[in-house]
């Protein structure tokens, strides 16, 4: 199995032993191009991330195409979304919820993230939010 290596990518897509897809970007966007470019083609992955919230488990669960997850920090309520949808989460430290940049407040997203129940319902909200205005012309 691949070990995770948060030294050289924030994010990483396994498939079958392979690493398929990668980003070193921080954030949501990363995964949702991830899930854009990647959710047609594979099955059973496994997800390397560096912190997943609600709002990543929430995508996790709206891939299709991810059943297990390793990050460096989760959240609980991710943790329990996850478990819900029986996606197996390994995390090297859960805390009560992803803290925003101001170092106080709940992170936005996962703000966000716990107004919707629905995934799919977040996912479209998410790849609409985060298309450019260069996207719609």
């Amino acid at each position: 199995m691949i070990q995770p290596d948060f030294s050289k990518y924030a994010l990483a897509l396994i498939h079958e032993g392979n690493v398929v897809y990668t980003s070193k970007n921080q954030g949501l966007v990363p995964l949702v191009e991830c899930i854009e470019a990647c959710s047609s083609r594979y099955q059973n992955c496994r997800l390397h991330d560096r912190i997943i919230g609600l709002a990543a488990a929430k995508l996790v669960v709206a891939s299709r195409m991810i059943i297990s997850v390793f990050a460096g920090v989760s959240s609980q309520p991710a943790a329990e979304f996850l478990q819900k949808n029986h996606i197996s989460l390994e995390s090297l430290l859960t805390v009560p919820h992803i803290i925003g940049r101001d170092g106080a407040s709940i992170c936005p997203m996962e703000q966000r993230a716990m107004a919707t129940e629905d995934a799919d319902l977040f996912l479209t909200e998410m790849r609409n939010f985060f298309r450019s205005p260069k996207d719609e012309s």
